[in-house]
């Protein structure tokens, strides 16, 4: 299934941090997470519910080489490709309301 690079908030790093190395290590991108959060969306997992903290990013470098490549593929979309392919609806629902229009002028 198609997603968005996320993880654990680590002890050494904030929301935003752990964002932006998540995004390095699942998908290979650097740049400049964009703050504050866009919102959140929850799923359930082995038995437990996660909340996942959305944060845009302006991305600077796009890696021929990352720490996950070889089990995770990168690929660029629009957004309304992009709400074809996720498969969480909470998270789709969410990616609906952000105004993009508005965050790609910063």
């Amino acid at each position: 299934s198609w997603t968005i690079p996320k993880g654990n908030i680590e002890t050494a790093f904030t929301a935003s941090g752990s964002a932006a190395k998540e995004a390095f290590e699942e998908a290979g991108i650097k740049g400049q997470v964009i703050k504050p959060n866009v919102g959140f969306y929850e799923y359930k997992k082995h038995n437990r519910i996660h909340r996942v903290k959305v944060f845009l990013m302006t991305v600077s470098q796009e890696l021929s080489q990352w720490p996950e490549q070889a089990f995770r593929t990168r690929k660029w979309v629009d957004v309304d490709t992009s709400l074809t392919l996720l498969a969480r609806k909470k998270l789709k629902k969410l990616i609906k309301k952000v105004d993009f229009k508005t965050v790609s002028a910063i």
